[in-house]
Order: C-alpha cells, then sequence, then structure tokens
C-alpha cells in the first residue's frame, strides 16, 4: 500500500457517481468524484476526492452507487471565491479503492471508521481563536512528502484549544480527526456576508512530537 504514515485518510461509504475528468499535469489526468458518508447520528456528508487515471484503471467494475473503503492522503490546495477572496481548502488523493477490506494492511478499528485523517507535520500559521467561537482554534500544519508540501487546515476544540495555541510556529505534532465540511460566514467591506465553503480536519486528538 502507497500510503504515507505521516498523511493518511481512510473513508467507508458509498460512491455518487462515475469518476469525471478534472485535470491534466505533464504527466497524467485525474479524475474528480464524491463519497456519501453517513455518521453515528445520521447526518450525511459528500467527501470530495480524485484520483489519476492510473488509479481508475484498476477498477473493473462499475463504481456508481458501490460501498466502498477509500484509502489516500490530503492534498491541500488555494482557491478563491466568486468575491475573489482566497482560502485554504483539502482535497482526498485517492490512493486505492477497496470493494473487500480485506485486501488492505489496516487493523479494523480504522477500517470500522467512516472518516478518519491520520497525519503529523508542522504547526505553519499561528493558532487562531475566533472571536465568536472561542473554544474553537484554527492553524494550518505543513506536511512534507518527498519534494511536495502540503498545507492542511486544521481545526482544535475545547481543551485542545488551550493546548495548541501555545505551541510556537515550527512546533511538530502528530493527530487524528477527520474531515469536516464547513459554511463560513465572512464579512465583505459593503457589509455584506459572503458564504464559504471549505473542508478542513476537525482534531479529535493530538500530541506533539519531536
Amino acid at each position: 500500500m502507497k500510503s504515507d504514515s505521516s498523511n493518511q485518510v481512510v473513508l467507508r461509504g458509498i460512491i455518487e457517481d462515475n469518476f469525471n475528468y478534472s485535470y491534466e499535469t505533464e504527466e497524467t489526468s485525474f479524475y474528480d468524484n464524491f463519497v456519501k458518508i453517513t455518521d453515528k447520528n445520521g447526518n450525511v456528508e459528500s467527501i470530495p476526492i480524485i484520483a489519476s487515471e492510473y488509479t481508475i484503471s484498476k477498477i473493473d467494475e462499475v463504481i456508481k452507487g458501490k460501498h466502498v473503503v477509500i484509502i489516500g492522503s490530503l492534498t491541500g490546495f488555494t482557491t478563491k471565491t466568486e468575491k475573489q477572496n482566497t482560502i485554504q481548502d483539502v482535497n482526498i488523493l485517492v490512493e486505492e479503492i477497496c470493494f473487500n477490506v480485506k485486501e488492505t494492511i489496516f487493523g479494523k478499528d480504522k477500517l470500522n471508521n467512516q472518516n478518519s485523517v491520520y497525519i503529523e507535520g508542522t504547526i505553519y500559521s499561528k493558532p487562531v481563536v475566533r472571536k465568536a467561537y472561542k473554544h474553537i482554534c484554527y492553524t494550518l500544519l505543513k506536511i512534507e512528502r518527498g519534494n511536495k508540501i502540503e498545507y492542511i487546515p486544521c481545526s482544535f476544540y475545547r481543551k485542545d484549544t488551550c493546548r495548541v495555541r501555545k505551541l510556537p510556529i515550527g512546533t511538530k505534532i502528530r493527530l487524528e480527526g477527520k474531515l469536516e465540511i464547513k459554511n463560513k460566514l465572512k464579512l465583505l467591506r459593503n457589509k455584506g456576508v459572503e458564504v464559504i465553503t471549505v473542508h478542513e480536519v476537525r482534531t479529535l486528538k493530538f500530541e506533539t512530537i519531536r
């Protein structure tokens, strides 16, 4: 299995559609899709995924509507909203699609989770506590993978907020969490409000490492 231990994502859900062409690089083409996940409270979220033509070429059956386990990694990107605000967002780069969970080397506990993220990296931006939500703290985590660097937005809640806001930039941490979809309100200069949909890692637990 190819997934890097410093950046792993495991999703269990239903593939919403067939893969559709998204973009290409000099080396390969990439295709996007969504995985529909239902949590223990019955809430449904559609998580965006992207896969290379090589990954898709290994699928020999119709995938739309199938129950699958997706194994991959987080990839960060910068995008602009309709009002030209720059935001950091994330997507999941698929490395393995399993119709039979026994094909993977992950432990049973991980595979039973609907939405799991395991990453480690360094704190890249100063942790910020939002004025309206003093129990929530946000930062970017910098993950180095060979020649590539990912910047992943992460949120911390309650007691973890107090811990992470005291850590200096450059501190290395390891965390477990889940990918979460957030609709955030951004105030505009004309006193209007823009709704921005972003994806971020909600931290469930973390530790500092050397």
